[in-house]
């Protein structure tokens, strides 16, 4: 089809914001927080509208957790499927890929917790089935953007977790390996 399936699709035409029909409703959960009680009425009332427009949204009680769990997938899942420049049906199917992609998370998932960040043991697990019950079409949006020519977000995602674990005092070699792949193209590239 000449609209490729993308994680999330956001539409910005007069205002308003309109998931994307091909993207799978589980990874346009938007968790809101407030930062002190103070805060709480504009929480629920941020909250009321999304649920008023059609918008599947909650309010968390950790909200460094919730941006930790979207975290370790969105970097695992845009770095590998850019550098195989493949859907994740693909990546899913070959067991090479497969356990790369699983490693990417692990790390990620390694690093938010020696951040103190709450992820539970089995949360790796759960992500591989959550990723198994995806549309084989489905492509990150930085694949979108590197087929494309467009700059990327690698540094703030994979790159991000290869920096984080490395001024932890470990090494995320998975995440390391698909920024380095993914640097000569993090500012775009000619068309």
């Amino acid at each position: 089809t000449a609209r490729e399936a993308t994680v999330a699709e956001v539409s910005w035409e007069m205002g308003s914001i309109a998931q994307g029909q091909d993207a799978p409703p589980q990874t346009n959960h938007p968790a809101l927080a407030p930062v002190d009680a103070a805060q709480q009425p504009a929480a629920e009332a941020l909250l009321a509208a999304c649920i008023g427009a059609g918008i599947d949204a909650e309010i968390v009680a950790d909200i460094r957790r919730a941006l930790w769990e979207k975290f370790v997938f969105l970097a695992a899942i845009s770095g590998l499927t850019s550098v195989a420049r493949q859907p994740i049906g693909v990546l899913r199917a070959d067991p090479d890929l497969r356990a790369a992609l699983e490693a990417a998370m692990r790390e990620a998932w390694t690093v938010g917790r020696a951040q103190g960040i709450a992820l539970t043991d089995d949360f790796i697990a759960q992500l591989m089935n959550f990723t198994d019950s995806l549309p084989a079409e489905m492509k990150s949006s930085m694949l979108n953007d590197l087929v494309a020519g467009n700059r990327l977000e690698a540094p703030w995602l994979c790159g991000a977790v290869a920096r984080m674990a490395g001024a932890a005092g470990f090494t995320a070699p998975v995440n390391s390996t698909l920024y380095a792949a993914l640097k000569p193209y993090c500012n775009g590239a000619s068309r």
